[in-house]
């Protein structure tokens, strides 16, 4: 019997695998860092044969013609990436009895695109496992896991996340299946509940809250610090209100590769660009890299009120800067408390959502599982009666035994999907 989670196919246990790294517990520059192994992992899986249709016609899997595996993971079979300005998460189908082969494979191939130790990227990554990766990813999709609760872009995230493994061939029917469904779950956690309506992005809220000084966003001049993902975030929500007037400004000096390319201008002398700006957005999570020191001769006097936004979880803007005058200051912290408060009612009716998600998922998992169990039966039962229909006298016997033996070929069927269905895989 295949262990808890997993499903056999073509005679081979095979299981879902997640390895997550989040907002929750690791810092946003560390996050970033990982994205950038995204299409080192789903290379593992883009030359492998994947788990796409049999040939025979039939609902289960097969395994391609080929009889070796991508890239030297021969225990990966199908890999997506979910890389986001707070998330990074591999999915991945993997053969059961070489599960810590495949996971050390894709820990290998993000330490080496990153630089990190494979010891340091394993303290990074989340395991999970069968239908447990299965509801992570649900509620991931539905914004249950998002820093604030209901968030909808997220979902967007995971659909192109999807079709990104697609266009390079690590997706296959099984990830293609599970993703689809997250999509899916998602929908209806926004039908059945009211999270939707008090979900917006950390970076709509965080414009919101320093955008109530401003008169227009149009007119505007903002400094955009740090260069990754939540930085190209920032700017096409600055560009959605109309902002067109944005400087930025890398620590690593990545400022003119980001900026040029989006349309927007980089910050050659950020003190300048300091003095000059009415609001100020900072997401580099590299640490400190404005301070009240720093920024106290530059707003000295307050006599041209600036907003600063500190959207980085290892802060990039000194919380002291509050004090200086003329300076409005939100971050995270504060983001979180103007979030409205959700009650704990539609959270429960959202997992129970997601609970459902799983049950469908496993179902259609086990209906996969004993494809290739009926095709054996079918093979088997059509050649004995072939068999006894030779050795009856005449074709009247012959049609009634062949009646016969397909009904008891139905009533074995019968038994092995009550069986499955139940749990009890009798082989």
């Amino acid at each position: 019997m295949p262990p808890a989670g997993a499903s056999q196919y073509d005679g081979r246990t095979m299981i879902l695998l997640a390895l997550s790294a989040s907002h929750c517990d690791v810092a946003l520059a560390t996050i970033e860092r990982l994205s950038a192994a995204a299409s080192n992992v789903r290379a593992l899986g883009a030359d492998g044969p994947g788990l796409g249709l049999g040939s025979g016609g039939g609902s289960g899997f097969g395994f391609g013609n080929g009889a070796g595996f991508g890239n030297g993971a021969p225990a990966v079979r199908e890999v997506v990436t979910l890389a986001t300005c707070n998330r990074f998460e591999v999915y991945a189908v993997v053969d059961a009895g070489a599960a810590k082969d495949a996971t050390r494979e894709l820990i290998e191939a993000i330490a080496n695109a990153t630089g990190l130790s494979f010891d340091s990227v394993l303290s990074l990554l989340v395991a999970r496992h069968g239908q447990d990766a299965a509801r992570h990813l649900f509620a991931v999709a539905a914004g249950l896991e998002s820093m604030i609760v209901g968030e909808r872009e997220i979902v967007g995230q995971v659909a192109c996340a999807l079709s990104e493994a697609r266009a390079e061939g690590s997706a296959g029917h099984v990830l293609g299946r599970l993703f689809q469904t997250a999509i899916r779950v998602s929908r209806e956690v926004e039908a059945a509940t009211s999270l939707a309506s008090h979900g917006r992005s950390i970076v709509a809220t965080g414009l919101d809250m320093v955008g109530g000084a401003l008169e227009n966003w149009g007119a505007a001049r903002v400094l955009l610090v740090g260069t990754g993902k939540f930085a190209g975030a920032c700017l096409s929500a600055l560009r959605a209100r109309g902002c067109t007037n944005v400087q930025v400004y890398s620590p690593s000096g990545r400022a003119r590769d980001f900026a040029l390319p989006r349309g927007a201008a980089p910050a050659d002398d950020v003190q300048r660009a300091l003095r000059h700006a009415d609001v100020v957005i900072a997401s580099s999570g590299r640490g400190n890299v404005l301070d009240a020191r720093t920024l106290a001769p530059v707003f000295a006097g307050g006599e041209h009120p600036v907003a600063l936004l500190d959207l980085a979880l290892a802060r990039d803007i000194d919380p002291d800067v509050r004090y200086l005058p003329g300076v409005t200051f939100v971050d995270l912290a504060a983001i979180k408390a103007a979030a409205p408060q959700i009650s704990t009612e539609p959270v429960a009716r959202a997992h129970a959502v997601v609970a459902r998600g799983v049950e469908r998922w496993q179902a259609w998992m086990s209906e996969q599982s004993i494809s290739d169990e009926v095709r054996a039966i079918v093979d088997q039962a059509s050649r004995e009666i072939d068999a006894a229909c030779r050795a009856t006298a005449g074709e009247r016997q012959a049609r009634a035994v062949r009646a016969e033996m397909r009904r008891e070929l139905h009533r074995r069927l019968q038994r092995v999907r009550h069986a499955h269905a139940a749990g009890r895989v009798a082989r």
